[in-house]
């Protein structure tokens, strides 16, 4: 054989690189996916490449949309790695095999962020679909920061997460309590992405592929490691670790390492040893259970806002972590509502994720009647919850106005604006939480608060006598049936010998 021929066989027949690619992803679409989801992928025209923004307005899983936030990263990151060598080249990036996937994925993600009843086959399929890519490498070499792979691994490992919430989530649930604590956990999400990049500097957080509280939680540095929940090691542990020194930064890491926000985003409402909700229990968290004893080491988010109330008053800036606007002398009333909002995040953490599951509970075991028997603490406790709704909103609202009167409508002005300001990026995260969270007319704040007042319409005591007397037909039912000849002539011998009539307050539906 010449020289020639072994050129020609080894090197000018062997497939391209994006040909490999393409072959794997469509083998591995075909035995994961569905015959639709097989059908797009090898359309190059109904994979066209979207738009990098979330497009989730609300949504019931955390992990699906950190791991949707993730993928939308990657495709920024690398379209602005492309760019520089020219204006013409990311067009091989539009339907090609990478992109194809993410769009994929994309789609299902978007899909199923906000599907209450998410199936756990369909989350297999898809960790399944991450999982195999990972084992192969040698077909997708890395040439951004955040490579491909990369981006894949941290896919699969959030989708893992959803999968095992899915498995160890208990199937039955009170609705109007679960809708209300998945609600809460977007508001709580967004707040604190706004408090952490609208009225500060904190350019870091451009690192941080999602601004979700299960993302955060990874960034987090590794000092913090015996207040989260099981993480893996990443480098923004070390790139960000600068972020959490500042004023804000702690506060925003005190938070995210709360005993509520550990509850909340963990996976578990309830407290061990108390009434578990099938819906509300979620899966068990591997830290320490917080005390209630009063005696308890105190949380580190107190002693934060002290400090930072403090490091403000006496004007020390330089480690505060605000944007310029926000150290003006004449905004005291500004850092005020910072300081204030942060507070209100920390007691809805604590309220939303360690009170009200138990009262659902309560509920889920006694049903209405439960709610209702509880009313009496429940509906002060659903006051005191709207107060402090309506007060981060309050505290969010005025930040906003600041952020937008003295840095966006300024420069649009033409005024010079005092440094350091947030990154454009920053600026952009900030808006878009700070819209979902409040500012639309269907916010997270309004639909929460329509949740609490539905609740407690269904908790009222005028529906009690309603309830007793359904309680009391069911018995009296019962009652009949059991002591029916038919009854007996179905279970011959088994026939109770010593059944008691049902009269007085067991006739109405309670005990004697």
């Amino acid at each position: 054989m010449t020289i020639a021929s072994i050129l020609t066989t080894s090197s000018w027949n062997r497939p391209s690189l994006s040909s490999r690619q393409m072959e794997l992803l469509k083998g591995l679409v075909s035995k994961h996916m569905t015959e639709t989801e097989i059908e797009a992928f090898a359309s190059a025209d109904d994979l066209a490449v979207t738009s990098f923004e979330r497009g989730v307005a609300r949504w019931e899983h955390s992990h699906l949309v950190a791991a949707l936030d993730t993928l939308n990263n990657y495709q920024r990151t690398r379209r602005a790695q492309i760019c520089k060598a020219g204006p013409s080249l990311p067009r091989r990036y539009r339907s090609d095999a990478r992109t194809r996937l993410i769009e994929l994925l994309k789609r299902w993600l978007r899909t199923h962020a906000a599907d209450a009843n998410l199936r756990e086959d369909d989350v297999r399929r898809v960790t399944l679909l991450c999982h195999d890519i990972l084992y192969h490498g040698e077909v997708f070499p890395a040439r951004n920061t955040w490579s491909f792979l990369h981006t894949m691994e941290m896919t699969y490992s959030l989708l893992q997460k959803q999968l095992n919430e899915i498995l160890l989530r208990d199937r039955s649930c009170v609705a109007l309590v679960t809708e209300a604590l998945c609600t809460a956990r977007n508001l709580i999400s967004d707040a604190i992405a706004f408090l952490l990049t609208g009225p500060t500097d904190l350019k870091q957080s451009d690192m941080l592929p999602s601004m979700e509280v299960v993302s955060l939680w990874v960034a987090l540095p590794a000092t913090l490691e015996k207040y989260l929940p099981p993480r893996p090691v990443d480098k923004l542990q070390t790139q960000t670790q600068d972020l959490w020194k500042s004023n804000c930064g702690s506060m925003i890491a005190a938070l995210l390492c709360s005993h509520g926000a550990r509850r909340l985003f963990g996976g578990r409402a309830v407290n061990a040893g108390t009434v578990q909700s099938s819906a509300l229990a979620l899966p068990e968290a591997p830290w320490e259970e917080p005390s209630e004893d009063a005696s308890a080491p105190p949380e580190p988010v107190m002693p934060c806002i002290e400090q930072a109330r403090s490091d403000f008053a006496a004007g020390k800036f330089r480690h505060s972590g605000l944007a310029g606007p926000f150290r003006r002398t004449d905004r005291a009333e500004a850092r005020h509502d910072y300081l204030a909002a942060v507070q209100c995040v920390y007691d809805l953490l604590y309220l939303f994720g360690r009170v009200l599951g138990q009262f659902g509970g309560i509920g889920d075991c006694l049903g209405d009647f439960g709610m209702v028997r509880m009313s009496t603490w429940l509906h002060p406790f659903l006051s005191i919850l709207e107060q402090k709704i309506n007060s981060l909103k309050g505290h969010l609202e005025n930040l906003n106005h600041v952020v937008e009167d003295a840095v966006v409508l300024a420069k649009a002005r033409g005024m010079k604006v005092e440094g350091p300001l947030p990154t454009p990026l920053m600026a952009k995260r900030a808006y878009q939480a700070i819209d979902r969270a409040v500012l639309r007319t269907d916010s997270h704040c309004q639909a929460l608060l329509t949740s609490l007042e539905q609740l407690r319409a269904r908790s009222d005591p005028s529906r009690l006598p309603r309830i007793q007397e359904q309680l009391a037909d069911a018995g009296l039912k019962l009652q009949a049936m059991l002591t029916s000849e038919q009854f007996r002539a179905h279970v011959g011998e088994l026939a109770f010998t010593d059944f008691q009539m049902l009269v007085g307050p067991a006739a109405r539906g309670f005990p004697n």
